[in-house]
This record gives C-alpha cells, sequence and structure tokens, in this order.
C-alpha cells in the first residue's frame, strides 16, 4: 500500500488518507497503536486504529463491536443513550470499559423490565459513576445512626452487606414503596435520609425494580455494600475507583453497645496500642454484633487530623493529607475529586463530624464560616 503523508509529533499524529486529514493526540484510545502501526509503515494497520469505534473493538476483544455510532454487545444493539455514553468517553481518552462490564452484568439480571429500566434509570440521573468491575454506585438516605430510615433495624455503616432473596423484592414498578432495599440518585436520598447519606456499590445483576415515583430516581435491588459516606457533592458522572484499603479498625470494645445507645465513644485503643485521647472515637458492635461507626475514626495512620479544628485542617496539605483522612477516618467517598477543592472536603469532613453546618464549628474564625458556608 502507498505510504500514507503524516507528521508526528510528541502528543499528536497527523495523517492524511484518501485525501482527508486527521489529527489523533495522545489523550484519544487509539493514539499508541496508531502511532506504532505509522512508524512501522503498516498502513493496513493504520485504517485500523484510525477512528474510535475501531478502538472499542480492539479494547472489548470483540465482544462489543461498534456500527454507525451504535454499539452492539455479542450482536444485540444495546440502547442509543448508552452508546452514546461510551463514545463520549473514548472521544476523551477514558478508558470505558467499567461501562463495558457493567452491560455485562446486566445481562445476568434474569429481569428484561429491569435490565431496560436500568439504562433508562443510568441515562435519566447525574452523578452515578461505575466502579473497574462494572459495579454502580449509588445514594442511600440513612439515620444519624446508619440504620435504615423505615425500620431501624438494617445497619448501613460504611464496610456492611446488605442482601435478602431477590424473590422478596418488590418489582412491581407501579408501587412507589414496597418490599426490598431502596438506593438512588443523590437528589432523592438526601430528602428521603434522616441525617447522612452513604454512597452505595451494586451489582446491576441485583437490580430488581426502578419505581415509576420520585421521578424515577430510586432502584430497589436485593443486595448492596456500603462503601462511605457522601462526599457533599455529586460523584462523577462516569467511572469511580472506591477499591481502596478499609480503615484499620481499632481494637475490640470492652462491651457492646445497645441499639438505643447514644454512638459515642467506647473504651479502646489504636492498634499501635496507645490508648484514645479525650474526643476521639471508634466503631464499636451493637448487642446484635452488627456494626455501628461514630466518626472520626481511629486506628489509622490518619489519626492525627482528628482533633484539628477548620483553621488547622485549611493549613495541611489536600493531596496526601485530607483527602486520605477525609476518606479513612471520615469515609467521605471521592474526597480527592469533590469540586471546590480544600474548602469542599473541608465541609464535607465536618459535616461527618457531625455539624449540621459548617459555621457551627465556633473556633473556626468568621471569614473562614464564610468559606466553608458559602463556597
Amino acid at each position: 500500500m502507498t505510504p500514507m503523508p503524516y507528521q508526528i509529533t510528541n502528543n499528536t499524529v497527523m495523517l492524511v488518507v484518501d485525501g482527508e486529514p486527521h489529527e489523533i493526540d495522545s489523550t484519544q484510545p487509539n493514539y499508541e497503536k496508531l502511532r506504532a502501526a505509522v512508524l512501522a509503515g503498516d498502513w493496513d494497520t493504520v485504517r485500523e486504529h484510525l477512528t474510535v469505534e475501531q478502538a472499542i473493538t480492539d479494547w472489548t476483544f470483540g465482544a462489543f463491536t461498534v456500527q454507525n455510532n451504535s454499539i452492539y454487545y455479542n450482536g444485540e444493539v444495546l440502547p442509543a443513550p448508552f452508546s452514546q455514553r461510551v463514545l463520549k468517553m473514548v472521544g476523551k481518552g477514558e478508558d470505558p470499559k467499567p461501562l463495558m462490564r457493567a452491560a455485562e452484568r446486566l445481562e445476568d439480571n434474569p429481569s428484561y423490565r429491569s435490565r431496560n429500566q436500568t439504562f433508562d434509570f443510568l441515562m435519566r440521573n447525574q452523578g452515578i459513576p461505575f466502579t473497574d468491575d462494572g459495579f454502580i454506585l449509588f445514594y442511600k438516605g440513612v439515620r444519624n445512626n446508619f440504620r435504615d430510615v423505615h425500620s431501624g433495624k438494617f445497619d448501613n455503616s460504611p464496610g456492611q452487606k446488605l442482601s435478602m432473596k431477590r424473590n422478596r423484592v418488590s418489582d412491581d414498578p407501579t408501587v412507589a414503596c414496597h418490599f426490598g432495599f431502596h438506593v438512588g440518585a443523590r437528589s432523592y436520598a438526601a430528602t428521603f435520609g434522616q441525617g447522612k447519606t452513604v454512597i452505595c456499590k451494586v451489582d446491576p445483576a441485583d437490580i430488581v425494580c426502578v419505581p415509576n415515583d420520585s421521578s424515577q430516581q430510586k432502584v430497589r435491588v436485593c443486595a448492596y455494600e456500603v462503601v462511605g459516606l457522601d462526599n457533599g457533592k455529586l460523584l462523577p458522572d462516569t467511572t469511580m475507583d472506591v477499591d481502596v484499603e478499609a480503615p484499620t479498625p481499632a481494637v475490640e470494645p470492652e462491651r457492646a453497645a445497645t441499639a438505643d445507645e447514644p454512638l459515642v465513644a467506647v473504651v479502646a485503643k489504636h492498634t499501635d496500642g496507645s490508648p484514645l485521647e479525650e474526643g476521639e472515637t471508634a466503631p464499636k458492635a451493637y448487642a446484635d454484633n452488627s456494626q455501628a461507626v461514630t466518626l472520626p475514626l481511629t486506628g489509622t495512620a490518619w489519626d492525627k487530623y482528628n482533633l484539628l479544628n477548620s483553621l488547622e485542617l485549611l493549613e495541611m496539605p489536600l493531596r496526601g493529607g485530607i483527602d486520605k483522612y477525609a476518606r479513612f477516618n471520615c469515609l467521605i467517598v471521592g474526597a480527592s475529586k469533590m469540586r471546590g477543592g480544600k474548602i469542599a472536603v473541608i465541609d464535607a469532613i465536618l459535616k461527618a463530624r457531625g455539624y449540621a453546618n459548617p459555621a457551627e464549628d465556633e473556633e473556626v474564625p468568621a471569614h473562614i464560616k464564610a468559606l466553608l458556608t458559602n463556597g
């Protein structure tokens, strides 16, 4: 084949194919293979890697294909909004494999209606990211003690895994409140909860129903895992990694607390054997052996931040400091990606510690209160 006119810079490949110019930069998924093919003079391969569509097919080993801007899974076309979302990610150089894995998991959902409802929900609602293993992150409103709002029986402390038999969950979308666990969009969860909002990781195969009420902002599921606290902002619309090491727990408390006791610190030690300082708290067990959590946690490398007030936190570095503390001691998901930077993260930390309003922290100077409240 006749060589194609081209020019390669540090981050761009420019070439002319059949009289049409193309420019592919290093943020695009087909860049590396295209660049290698051009440098090798393999012009047949250049054509194969010229488009994003071919890059998707290569990424997924052929299980997914692209035709006329529609994505097919094993020969079956996926809903148009899903295809558009994937193509948009690929065009930005973002890896769409988590979305692909979610689509594969959704194929294991035994309900035709649930499968289609899930695609509709994902396209309607913002801030619903996919994890690398193809699970979906939803929000759930809970009580201040992390118990469910309806019955108060189910503990939704971060780290808990809850499940029930699928055939015990209502699959009728015309009934608003019915049997099953409910998760959903942030706008729904934040108004339904009574104090806290947690982030739940759900296998698409465990989605049973998307009720018609609440503008289709909630979902009934048969299983989920609580992975952290809401960070006060919407999570990303695309993908998010929550596969991080869980906080190291303190040693077991000397006695179990009952379900009606306030969530206060009990006598415990750090994992290194040092005693708790005044004001520090630790995870503890209810009488039924389920877990309740008070924040901030202890027994992690970030305990030194537990007693810092807002002004002192503001002086600490965000990366590798406050963001780690927010994750491991305050169980806040996505702190490092929050819009608003350090101010937003500190705001979320204060709320996790129990301040309904950041300005209630009396030790914070007035100008900092204003930033935290209005920023």
